[in-house]
């Protein structure tokens, strides 16, 4: 019961949230303006805006093929079709169960235990938040206009203490149960930190380790050239630069972490038009921008990902299911061996 009450008040309070700055992004905003503006885009732009949203999803499956491998071998066309469905299920249903879809579909495909396979996603979304804020803080250095140098610092001083986190469960190894032998009487919480650390095994080697931090680099620079192409596309003057894409896309990042409906509109394009108005961009020409970039790449990666899911012979309503069952019946699985 209190678990439903909880989902209800997740849900009301991202409805709550995505409503506001929706409201606070479009207000004033003429129809007729975003019809003007997007009448001006450049149609020899949208191939690349196409290709951008798949290179996105294929620099994540090499990435997390990588991060998969202490835990089973795939191929890297089986997880570009589970990071599709993972983005899909986001962009479609409340409380942002895709990740964990993502990890039992994987784990379902693959046959592995869930956990490992969610352990490897969190270690992922870790490497995700040290890229951004980590190209971030070099952006805000090269902004002309320049950034509130505390922003920069909070940005720079989380990417350290994440850093800091993957080292210590990375250095972790088979050495936490001598560490705390009063671990071996609480099989569960082992079975959890378990699969952490094989999580992040793949970050023991060296060349494995700045194998993931490149594609993650990469996968953020990907996603910054979408707002550099975009705004070339519909003919800012002045086109955003590189480091002003950054900006932008870390701001919409932030934006999108505050509770959300499914595919966080509202959310998306109230961040995109603050950061763009600091770099002086008219509010009409913000949104346009930030509503063309959102839909395109929106509609591209959903039905990329309805597709796979519903080929791997899934549906909403079976992947419900199955999300229930293993998310009950996770804590009771019988505790892993560890991976040394």
């Amino acid at each position: 019961m209190m678990l439903r009450m909880g989902r209800a008040f997740s849900v009301l309070l991202a409805i709550a949230v995505g409503a506001a700055l929706f409201v606070f992004a479009f207000r004033g905003i003429r129809v007729e303006e975003l019809g003007e503006t997007l009448s001006n885009f450049s149609p020899g732009w949208l191939p690349v805006l196409v290709a951008l949203p798949v290179l996105d999803l294929l620099i994540r499956a090499v990435r997390w093929r990588l991060l998969l491998n202490p835990v089973v071998r795939a191929r890297v066309w089986e997880l570009f079709q589970f990071e599709a469905i993972g983005m899909a299920v986001n962009n479609l249903l409340f409380l942002r169960v895709g990740e964990l879809a993502r990890g039992v579909v994987t784990g379902k495909e693959l046959g592995v235990h869930t956990l490992s396979v969610l352990a490897t996603i969190v270690v992922e979304r870790l490497c995700d938040t040290v890229a951004l804020l980590g190209l971030f803080v070099a952006g805000s250095l090269m902004v002309p206009e320049g950034m509130d140098p505390r922003l920069t610092f909070t940005a720079l001083a989380l990417v350290l203490a994440i850093l800091l986190v993957l080292a210590l469960i990375t250095a972790a190894g088979a050495r936490f149960r001598e560490s705390a032998p009063w671990l071996s009487a609480h099989p569960r919480v082992c079975r959890v930190l378990e699969d952490l650390v094989l999580g992040t095994r793949a970050l023991r080697s060296w060349p494995s380790a700045l194998s993931v931090a490149s594609l993650s680099l990469g996968l953020w620079f990907c996603d910054t050239m979408i707002f550099w192409a975009a705004s070339r596309g519909m003919g800012f003057e002045p086109a955003l630069s590189w480091s002003d894409s950054l900006v932008t896309l870390t701001g919409a990042a932030v934006g999108t972490a505050l509770p959300a409906v499914p595919g966080a509109f509202g959310n998306f394009e109230a961040a995109v038009a603050i950061t763009l108005k600091h770099f002086g961009y008219p509010k009409p020409l913000a949104i346009s921008l930030a509503t063309f970039v959102h839909v395109l790449s929106y509609v591209i990666v959903t039905s990329i990902g309805i597709t796979f899911l519903y080929r791997l012979g899934h549906t909403f309503e079976s992947l419900r299911h199955v999300l229930r069952r293993d998310t009950a019946s996770a804590a009771d699985a019988r505790p892993g061996r560890l991976v040394p």
